[in-house]
């Protein structure tokens, strides 16, 4: 480690985002099963060519029209109450799991450690709830248009209900992929936002940008391997660096799927900041004092 500063390495646990994954996992899972059965009772297979049957076709797309609707308003509302209730849970054990870390990280500080939540840092954990409930329902109401429009569209092409069953199952990967996506992308992001500013709050003015080190990590314009080991300051976002390929600049996180994280820095006595051309700093010795 390079003398003049200390760095807190921040370990997390992965329960709150294995319980992010799993409790949407099964819950869209419960949910679009259900829908599975609710359309296979009332899936006529249809034929389009000389067997179409103008007195069978009316009645299949309106039993299909109601149990479609019927998931858009009962169904979709009750899954969208649960999910509020997951996000909670997880954000509370994240909550927990960023107290920690820091806790364990801060210990090499040479100040004291404060418990600080802030009015601030609960309006954080509001923000956070809304943006993961928003974007559960945006994912939720997608895969209802799109479970929606795969059995109209079997229903008048008069697919077997063999092939309906396979185009959902299809779907339902697809949902259950997203959903993870989901889950582990915003665990990190939370972690990112509560850790900045619960260091903030105990007065760590810099972090170190720290990437997984491996071959996942991105390379070239807006990748992050040339990131790895500078340091910035948490109150000038203009110097923050560029973080994907469309030059927005920001911070571990932020990106999506990110997996770095921020470590808090502290400049021991005799050492100062020295700003560098990219915005990053460096730690010297400071000799204005020296005799």
């Amino acid at each position: 480690m390079p003398k003049g500063y200390i760095v807190g390495k921040e370990k997390y646990d992965r329960r709150s985002e294995v319980f992010y994954k799993n409790a949407l996992d099964a819950e869209l899972k419960a949910f679009t099963e259900a829908f599975f059965t609710a359309i296979y009772g009332v899936y006529d297979t249809m034929r389009v060519s000389n067997a179409y049957d103008v007195k069978t076709m009316p009645h299949t797309i309106s039993s299909v029209r109601r149990v479609i609707d019927m998931f858009k308003g009962k169904f979709l509302s009750q899954f969208l109450l649960k999910s509020d209730k997951i996000v909670n849970k997880w954000l509370d054990l994240t909550d927990k799991s960023v107290k920690k870390a820091i806790y364990d990280a801060l210990k090499v500080a040479p100040s004291n450690i404060a418990d600080i939540r802030s009015a601030k840092y609960r309006e954080s954990l509001k923000m956070i709830v809304s943006r993961n409930v928003q974007l559960i329902k945006n994912m939720t109401t997608q895969e209802v248009t799109n479970i929606e429009n795969i059995v109209y569209d079997s229903v008048l092409s008069g697919q077997p209900v063999e092939n309906l069953e396979n185009d959902l199952n299809q779907q339902l990967r697809i949902a259950r992929k997203r959903a993870k996506l989901i889950a582990v992308d915003q665990t990190n992001k939370a972690r990112q936002q509560l850790s900045q500013q619960r260091q903030v709050e105990n007065g760590v003015r810099f972090f170190l940008w720290r990437t997984k080190e491996d071959d996942r990590v991105s390379t070239g314009f807006g990748g992050h391997k040339q990131l790895n080991g500078k340091i910035y300051a948490w109150d000038e976002p203009e110097t923050y660096p560029i973080i994907d390929s469309y030059g927005h600049k920001g911070l571990p996180s932020q990106r999506p799927n990110c997996r770095c994280v921020a470590s808090p820095v502290w400049v021991l006595d005799g050492w100062k900041s020295e700003k560098q051309n990219d915005g990053s700093y460096k730690i010297v010795r400071d000799l204005t004092n020296r005799k």
